[in-house]
């Protein structure tokens, strides 16, 4: 199966860095709970996470740093093994050129998700709202990736 990018953006450019380190806050957290190994990367201003779940491996990034190429990033991640990765830019243009160069070279496949943030209002509710869901994406990724005992051994925390 090929890795799958998971692509936030939004209309007004409020949120996207703002859910992608909420997710990363929440799984540092969980992380003994959820038998989690969490990797931070320190790549130049950018939110670089590598995270190791139920064998699973989940890239983490929020693009924040004009000079750093958005490409390079991923192929970072891709590189880590990482078959998911969540990702926002503060250049989202950029960063869509980049997944769908890789998409139509079929090293990728990715989801576009449209972030809920539209408006100020109600920010914590959304942002929890959007963390919640992400995570539920790990968690039924995480069950169809592992083996029957790691997938035991994982359900029991959970």
């Amino acid at each position: 199966m090929k890795p799958t990018i998971y692509f936030l953006d939004d209309q007004i450019g409020k949120g996207r860095a703002q859910v992608i380190r909420a997710l990363t806050n929440r799984l540092i957290l969980e992380a003994t709970t959820l038998n989690l190994v969490v990797r931070p990367l320190d790549i130049q201003t950018d939110l670089v996470y590598v995270i190791e779940a139920g064998g699973l491996n989940i890239g983490l990034l929020s693009h924040e740093n004009p000079q750093q190429s958005p490409s390079e990033l991923i192929r970072f991640l891709h590189e880590q093994k990482c078959q998911l990765i969540f990702c926002s830019s503060t250049f989202p243009k950029d960063l869509n050129k980049s997944i769908a160069d890789l998409v139509v070279n079929k090293k990728f496949q990715s989801i576009y998700l449209k972030s809920a943030f539209s408006s100020l209002l109600q920010v914590d509710q959304l942002l929890a709202y959007e963390v919640s869901k992400l995570l539920e994406i790990i968690k039924i990724s995480i069950e169809y990736s592992t083996s029957n005992e790691e997938k035991e051994a994982y359900l029991k925390v959970v």
